[in-house]
């Protein structure tokens, strides 16, 4: 996939993300995570990709911290701390006080994580 995810456009990337965050929100069953889990390594790849372009190109995510999905938020706010750390975690506190599972404990998580320095968004 790594090697097709070089030759998108910087849109096509955002709107892979995009639609990769969507899928994977719809994917979520505690019974069966692997469909959920394989789906978050594809994720990383694009996120991925996009900050090896020239200007780090994971600012096309930003207007995603207020997508309607919620999936997207939090995959957005993820991987757009280091850049936008202010909106990124107003992004992700909302969704902690949702509690709405998995997408609010995950964002808790992350929030926490960097809170006690364990965790340093790049």
């Amino acid at each position: 996939m790594k090697r097709k995810l070089a030759q998108l456009t910087d849109t096509a990337l955002r709107d892979l993300f995009e639609a990769l965050c969507i899928e994977r929100g719809q994917k979520w069953n505690p019974e069966n995570v692997r469909p959920y889990n394989k789906l978050y390594l594809e994720i990383v790849d694009v996120a991925e990709e996009l900050k090896r372009r020239p200007g780090d190109a994971r600012h096309l995510l930003i207007p995603l911290l207020k997508h309607e999905d919620w999936h997207v938020r939090l995959k957005a706010g993820t991987n757009t701390y280091a850049l936008t750390p202010q909106e990124a975690r107003e992004a992700l506190q909302w969704l902690r006080e949702t509690r709405l599972e998995p997408f609010g404990a995950e964002a808790g998580m992350f929030l926490s994580g960097i809170d006690r320095g364990e965790f340093t968004p790049r």
